[in-house]
C-alpha cells in the first residue's frame, strides 16, 4: 500500500518522493521547506483517498501529516495548522474523535495567529460538525460567535462563502430551515459565480457539494421535487468524485421513495451499486443507508418480505462498516423489522442494542427506540420496564407528546396493577365460592325476569334493524343517482371537447390542407419551368409544414383535456424560445415583408413546459403577423412588472381593435370568426395549464399582447 501511495506522490511533484519519504528528518530540527513539502504531499493525498482510495490509506497518509507535524517550526503558521488540520480530518475519519478535537483545535488557533482564514475557518466547520454529532450542541456556541466575527470582518468572496456554509450547517441543526435556505441559496449563487471564474476541481466540487446540501433541505422538509431539482443539478459536478456522487444518488432515492416512485428510486438504487468499487472506504456505510431506505420504505408499506430482503442486507453492510451511525440505524432498523413482526423479544434485543449509542446521533431515534422498548415489553407482558421506558419516552418527547404519552403511561400503569391485584383476586375467589352459591340462587330467580325482558329486546332490535336497513337502501339509491350525475357531467363535457375539437379541425385545418391541395393540382395540371418548380415545391413544403405544425398543436391540445395529463416542468431559457419561435414564423412573416425583432430580455429564464410555452407563442405570433401592416415590424419582450411577476409580450403594428372586441375575444371560448381561430382557443387553455393569463391592449400605434406569469 505505502509503495502506491508514494507512486501517486511521484506523479503529483517534480521532485523524489521516495527520498522524501524515506529520508530519516530528525525531530528536533525544524524545517519550512521540509514542512511545506510534506503539508503538499498530505493535502493532495488526502484529496486522492476521497475520491479514489481504500479507508486503509488514512493510516498511512496520518503517519505522513504527523512526520511533518514533528519538525514544522511553531512560527510556521500556515504547514503547522494545515498538517494539524489534516490530522484532525484524517482522526475523525477514523472515528478517534478525542484527537480529531485535539489537532482540529490546535489548527484553528495556529490558523488565527498566522491569519489563515481559509484554514481557520475548514476547522470551526469540523469542530462544529463533531460536537454535534456527539450531542454537545452548547459546545458550538464560541465557533459560531467567531464565524459571525469574521462574516462580517471577510471581505474575498471565497471566504466569506465559506463562513455562510459553515452557518448555514448550524442553523440547520437547529431547525431554523428559513435561515437556512436564505444562506444556502446565497451561497450557492456565489459559487456559481466562483466555479464560472475558475472553472477549477475545487470550485466544481464545492458547487455540486451547495446543490446537494439544498437538496438535503428540502428532503428534510419533505419538499421532494425542490429536492429531486437541486439534486439533479448538482449531478454534473461530481463528475470525478465518486463519494459525493454516490451520496447524491442516495438523496434521490430517498426523494423517489418519498414520492412512492418505486422504479425512479430502484434506478438510482442501482446507480449507487455501479458506482461502488472494491474497497471504497464509504462503500459499506452507504450501501447499508441505499438498502435501509428501500426496507424502511416496504416497512411503512406493510410489505414485510421486501422488508426484510433489503433489511437483511443493510444490516449485514452496516456491521461491515467502520461507521457508528451506519451500524446504529441498521440495528435500529432490524428492530423495527421484528417488532412489525411481532417478534417482540428479538425487537428487545435490537433496540437494546441500539438504545446505549443513540443519544450521540439522534435525539429522535433515542426517544422511538425508547417507545418501541416500551411498546415490545407492553406486549409480551413486562409492564414494569415498559412503564420505565415510557417514562423515558415522557421526557424526551413531553412538548410534542405529552396528552398521548401521558395516555399511554397511565394505560400500562393500570395494567400493572391490574397484574398485581390478579394474585389478590384469585386468593379472594376461594373465599368466596360459598358466597356465589348463595348468588346462584338469586340469580336463577333473575333470570326469567332477564329472558323476559331479552326477548323483548330482540323484538325492539329486530324494529330498528328493519328500519337501519331501509335507510341504508335509500342512502344506496341516493349515492347511486350521484354518481349516475357524475357519469352524465362528464359524458356532457367530452361531447362539449369532442364537438369542440371538430369545429376546430372543420375551421382551421380546412384552410391549410385546401391550400395544399391546390398547388399539387396547379402542379400536375399547369406545365411550368424548373426554377417555377423549384419555387413552387418550396411552397408546398411550407403548406405541408403548416399543416403538421397545426395537427401537432391539436394533438397536444387534445391530450391536455385528458384527466391524468401532466406538465413536463423544467428552467426554459427565453432567448431560445424567441428564436425557436421566430425561426417557425420566418417564411409566414417575410411573405408580407414583417421585421420579427427582440426588444429587452430582462426575464432570463422561466419554468414551465416548454412544448405548452412553444405552442401559446408560435399561435400568438402568427396572429400577430397575420393581423400586422405589411412592411412594419413586431417586437418580442420579456421581462418583470411592478409586481415583480414574469411576462412575456408580443406588440405588433395593425388594425386598433376596440375594447368591445378584445372583450370578446378574451372571453369567448367559441370559434366563431377568422379573426379568433383555433389558436387563441387553444392559447388560453394552455395557458391556463401553465399559469399564464392572456392580456391584450390595442392602441392606434400598435397592438401589445401579454402573457403573465403567476
Amino acid at each position: 500500500m505505502r509503495f502506491k501511495i508514494i507512486l501517486f506522490l511521484l506523479g503529483l511533484t517534480s521532485f523524489n518522493a521516495m527520498a522524501v519519504l524515506q529520508d530519516s528528518y530528525s525531530p528536533k530540527i525544524a524545517n519550512s521547506k521540509k514542512a511545506k513539502e510534506y503539508y503538499n504531499y498530505s493535502y493532495r493525498l488526502f484529496n486522492y483517498i476521497q475520491t479514489k482510495g481504500k479507508f486503509a490509506d488514512f493510516q498511512d497518509l496520518l503517519k505522513i501529516s504527523k512526520k511533518g507535524l514533528s519538525f514544522t517550526k511553531s512560527s510556521d503558521f500556515k504547514n503547522l495548522s494545515g498538517l494539524q488540520f489534516l490530522t484532525g480530518m484524517t482522526y475523525k475519519i477514523l472515528l478517534n474523535h478525542d484527537s480529531a478535537l485535539y489537532y482540529l483545535k490546535n489548527s484553528m488557533m495556529n490558523a488565527q495567529r498566522g491569519n489563515e482564514l481559509d484554514i481557520e475557518i475548514s476547522s470551526i466547520q469540523q469542530i462544529n460538525y463533531l460536537y454535534r454529532y456527539l450531542g454537545q450542541v452548547e459546545a458550538t456556541d464560541p465557533y459560531i460567535k467567531r464565524l459571525n466575527v469574521l462574516r462580517n470582518e471577510i471581505k474575498d468572496l471565497y471566504l466569506k462563502d465559506k463562513v455562510i456554509s459553515a452557518l448555514s450547517d448550524d442553523f440547520l441543526h437547529r431547525g431554523a430551515y428559513t435561515q437556512a435556505v436564505e444562506l444556502l441559496l446565497g451561497s450557492l449563487s456565489t459559487k456559481e459565480y466562483l466555479y464560472k471564474q475558475k472553472k477549477d476541481y475545487k470550485a466544481r466540487i464545492n458547487l455540486g457539494l451547495a446543490f446537494s446540501e439544498l437538496g438535503s433541505l428540502y428532503l428534510q422538509l419533505n419538499q421532494n421535487q425542490n429536492a429531486l431539482s437541486f439534486l439533479k443539478k448538482g449531478e454534473p459536478y461530481f463528475i470525478d468524485y465518486t463519494g459525493g456522487r454516490v451520496r447524491l444518488y442516495r438523496k434521490m432515492e430517498q426523494a423517489y421513495l418519498n414520492l412512492s416512485k418505486i422504479d425512479s428510486a430502484t434506478l438510482y438504487y442501482n446507480k449507487i451499486y455501479t458506482e461502488m468499487k472494491v474497497g471504497i472506504y464509504e462503500s459499506a456505510e452507504d450501501l447499508s443507508s441505499a438498502n435501509r431506505l428501500f426496507a424502511e420504505y416496504f416497512l411503512v408499506k406493510q410489505n414485510i418480505p421486501m422488508a426484510i430482503k433489503y433489511g437483511n442486507i443493510a444490516y449485514q453492510k452496516g456491521l461491515a462498516s467502520d461507521s457508528k451511525e451506519a451500524i446504529l440505524m441498521a440495528i435500529n432498523m432490524m428492530g423495527n423489522l421484528s417488532f412489525q413482526q411481532k417478534k417482540y423479544d428479538e425487537a428487545i434485543r435490537y433496540f437494546e442494542k441500539a438504545l446505549p449509542n443513540s443519544n450521540n446521533f439522534s435525539k429522535d431515534i433515542f426517544a422511538s427506540i425508547n417507545l418501541r422498548l416500551a411498546q415490545s415489553y407492553e406486549h409480551i407482558g413486562d409492564y414494569k420496564r415498559a412503564n420505565l421506558f415510557y417514562n423515558k419516552y415522557n421526557l424526551l418527547r413531553d412538548n410534542i407528546y405529552l396528552e398521548k404519552t401521558k395516555e399511554d403511561l397511565n394505560v400500562i400503569e393500570f395494567k400493572y396493577k391490574n397484574a398485581q391485584k390478579e394474585q389478590r383476586i384469585s386468593f379472594l375467589n376461594v373465599q368466596s365460592k360459598d358466597q356465589e352459591k348463595q348468588l346462584i340462587r338469586q340469580k336463577q330467580y333473575k333470570t326469567i325476569l332477564i329472558i323476559s325482558v331479552f326477548l323483548v329486546l330482540i323484538i325492539a332490535i329486530l324494529i330498528f334493524y328493519n328500519y337501519k336497513n331501509k335507510q341504508k337502501i335509500n342512502l344506496l339509491l341516493d349515492k347511486k343517482n350521484r354518481l349516475l350525475d357524475i357519469v352524465n357531467s362528464q359524458l356532457l363535457v367530452a361531447n362539449q371537447t369532442k364537438a369542440k375539437l371538430f369545429s376546430i379541425i372543420s375551421h382551421d385545418l380546412r384552410s391549410p390542407v385546401s391550400q395544399l391541395f391546390t398547388f399539387l393540382k396547379v402542379q400536375q395540371v399547369n406545365p411550368i419551368s424548373e426554377e417555377e418548380k423549384l419555387n413552387h415545391q418550396k411552397k408546398l413544403l411550407i403548406a405541408a409544414s403548416n399543416v403538421l405544425i397545426t395537427m401537432e398543436d391539436l394533438l397536444l391540445w387534445s391530450k391536455s383535456q385528458m384527466e391524468n395529463f401532466e406538465l413536463d416542468l423544467e428552467e426554459i431559457d427565453i432567448l431560445s424560445l424567441f428564436e425557436q419561435t421566430i425561426g417557425l414564423m420566418q417564411n409566414q412573416a417575410d411573405a408580407k415583408n414583417i421585421e420579427i425583432r427582440l426588444g429587452e430580455i430582462e426575464l432570463k429564464s422561466i419554468n414551465s413546459d416548454e412544448n405548452l410555452l412553444v405552442i401559446v407563442l408560435r399561435n400568438l405570433l402568427q396572429n400577430a403577423i397575420n393581423h400586422s401592416l405589411e412592411n412594419s415590424s413586431i417586437l418580442l419582450n420579456a421581462g418583470f412588472d411592478k409586481e415583480r411577476r414574469p411576462f412575456v409580450s408580443i406588440t405588433n403594428k395593425g388594425a386598433t381593435i376596440s375594447k368591445e372586441k378584445i372583450e370578446e375575444i378574451l372571453n369567448n371560448h367559441n370559434v366563431k370568426s377568422r379573426s379568433s381561430g383555433y389558436g387563441l382557443v387553444i392559447v388560453k387553455e394552455l395557458l391556463q395549464k401553465i399559469n399564464g393569463v392572456l392580456q391584450i391592449e390595442s392602441s392606434l400605434d400598435a397592438t401589445l399582447i401579454t402573457i403573465r406569469f403567476n
